[in-house]
């Protein structure tokens, strides 16, 4: 058919052509992540392992990052020596309404991906306790209600995070050993525990190759303003 001058059928045929060409871009560029990741991490002591989100420690699971969206994967897992900690691309998808959108049936769905490092602590006790950069606001609130706990002598920290957990008082003796200060230097993490697991990761945002070895020492300072060592 021809349409002003246009074949349509030739048209449509470069469309096609152009999807099959980004898809193909799409995939090159994942697998080209991966590999720089997985030498990046070897050089760290990571080991990649193939493994579906089920697989993760009970305890790990338990935390509410794995409860987020109605599916959910791991892409790029690499374990540290032990089974001491792990880093991960954790994907979750939901349907949701676009906050534009008033229409009925508008309903699209999201996939939200972040570089997680989850790490035990054997033996622990650690609080149960969710805390994410204050932006995300009522959608945080949403997904874990209660009240937000605030630190008086650390008032940076208290405007940039909000803080969440059904044991106040255990959660502000973790927080009080160095982490509240820590944190109110060093924003935009999102930070989760219970137990003998707590993760590490920055909402919606993945690490390329390059910055791995950053991501990881980041993490480790983080870890270490609850921890110590």
């Amino acid at each position: 058919m021809n349409i002003l001058g246009f074949n349509v059928g030739a048209v449509e045929l470069i469309s096609y052509g152009g999807a099959a060409a980004f898809c193909g871009f799409l995939i090159w560029r994942d697998a080209a992540r991966s590999k720089g990741l997985q030498q990046v991490g070897a050089a760290a002591g990571l080991a990649p392992v193939e493994q579906d989100v089920e697989d993760l420690p009970e305890g790990l699971l338990a935390l509410p990052l794995f409860s987020l969206g109605d599916r959910r994967a791991l892409e790029n897992t690499m374990w540290g020596e032990e089974q001491s900690f792990v880093v991960f691309d954790f994907e979750y998808s939901k349907i949701h309404r676009h906050r534009f959108e008033t229409r009925p049936g508008s309903l699209r769905r999201t996939d939200f991906v972040q570089t997680v490092c989850a790490v035990h602590v054997p033996g622990g006790d650690i609080p149960e306790f969710t805390l994410a950069p204050a932006g995300l606001g009522d959608a945080f609130l949403g997904l874990f209600g209660g009240r937000d706990i605030d630190f008086a002598q650390e008032p940076t920290f208290s405007g940039a995070y909000l803080l969440r957990g059904p044991d106040p008082d255990a959660i502000g003796r973790l927080f009080g050993r160095g982490a509240a200060r820590y944190l109110g230097e060093h924003t935009g993490w999102t930070v989760q525990g219970r137990g003998e697991w707590i993760v590490y990761y920055r909402d919606e945002r993945t690490v390329a190759p390059e910055g791995l070895t950053a991501f990881l020492w980041e993490a480790k300072a983080v870890h270490s303003s609850f921890f110590g060592g």
